[in-house]
Formats: structure tokens, sequence, C-alpha cells
């Protein structure tokens, strides 16, 4: 069961930033979910150079980060390039698990499904 579940997993998030995540031996979507939150809080963008690159590749107006960091309550003289970059790729990773969270809980409910089947034919 749990192979079946990490080969689905596995192809899942191939395409995605969440390819090189550890997603595997999780006996639930919600404990991996979970995890991948937590995961994603602590990605951070720690030097000033590859934060002033990702934000000119990913919001070289800063109107995003800004907006972000705004909402977060975040004092203005508490901003710098690595706050604001890590804010938007949390942001980013956030939005990309949720895009996923649907399909990550339909390949446990369908291996949990096949497995109950298996169980009951036996009965």
């Amino acid at each position: 069961m749990q192979n079946t579940i990490d080969k689905k997993l596995e192809k899942l998030f191939q395409n995605t930033s969440f390819k090189t995540y550890h997603y595997r031996y999780f006996n639930d979507a919600e404990d991996l979910i979970c995890k991948m939150r937590d995961e994603i809080s602590k990605d951070e963008i720690t030097h000033c150079f590859k934060a002033m690159e990702y934000l000119f590749q990913n919001d070289p107006r800063l109107q995003m980060s800004s907006r972000l960091a705004f909402y977060l309550g975040i004092q203005t003289m508490d901003i710098t390039s690595e706050l604001l970059a890590t804010i938007l790729k949390q942001n980013k990773l956030d939005d990309e698990l949720l895009s996923l969270e649907d399909d990550i809980k339909k390949i446990y409910l369908e291996s949990f499904t096949h497995n109950l089947s298996e169980i009951l034919d036996k009965l």
C-alpha cells in the first residue's frame, strides 16, 4: 500500500517545487500536508544576493512581497530583502501546496478504498 502511495505522490510532485521534499511513509494525507506546511515555514532565503535575485525574478516591483509584509504586520523598518524574498517564496509554496491538496487526499483515499475492498473480499 505505502509503496503505491509513494509512487503516486512522486509522480504528482515531479514537476512541482516539492519534488525534493520528504513525503514518503506518511499514513494519511493530513499528516503529510501538515508536515509539508511545516517544511514551507522553514524555507528561508538567507543571503542578500539570493534574495535580490529571487525578488528580481518573481516580484521586481516588490508589490506582492510588500503587500504580504503589510498583511503580516511587519514594520517598514524591519523589512529586508531576505525577509521579503522569504515571505514571497513561502506564499508561493503555500499556494502551490493548496492547489495539490485535493490530489494528495485523493491518492490516500483511493489506496484506503482499494485496501478496504481487498479486506472485505477476503471475508
